[in-house]
């Protein structure tokens, strides 16, 4: 398996930032880091 399996890759929709998060986590909120807007994490494919 490799490491892209695991990583989350999306866009902030205000900035437009590329932002990763480890998959294995449930998060489905955050703060970007770069504009501190607050945004909806999506879902991975294959999760409901």
């Amino acid at each position: 398996m490799s490491d892209n399996e695991y990583v989350k890759i999306f866009t902030c929709p205000k900035c437009g930032k590329r932002l990763s998060i480890d998959a294995s986590k449930q998060f489905t909120a955050g703060r970007c880091p770069s504009c501190k807007k607050r945004i909806k994490i999506p879902k991975a494919d294959g999760q409901k």
